[in-house]
């Protein structure tokens, strides 16, 4: 699994995406999944399904735009699956990026 690993504090960055939802890399929005447990399931043309072992029901199916960016209403779906079944970021070396804006 290729996804962007430079990022400072992956709690921090699901802080910040919950509130700034746009200009999110698509790479960034995989790392996430991943640091929340998730597993890419399968893949068919752009769209990636990811699903968690702990929750067979519980699967996201997400896309980068043309850009690269992950789209505004993904990463929502993604918090809010995050929310809802109450899963936590587990940290470890890698980090997610910092905002560009700050």
């Amino acid at each position: 699994m290729w996804y962007h690993n430079e990022v400072g504090s992956w709690r921090r960055f699901l802080e910040r995406i919950r509130t700034k939802r746009a200009n999110v890399r698509f790479r960034e929005l995989e790392g996430l999944l991943a640091r929340v447990g998730f597993e890419l399931d399968r893949q068919r043309g752009s769209h990636r399904v990811y699903s968690h072992p702990d929750f067979p029901t519980a699967i996201v199916v997400v896309q980068p735009g043309k850009d690269g960016k992950a789209k505004g209403y993904q990463v929502k779906q993604v918090i809010d699956l995050i929310d809802a079944l109450g899963l936590s970021v587990e940290e470890d070396d890698a980090s997610p990026p910092e905002d560009e804006d700050e």
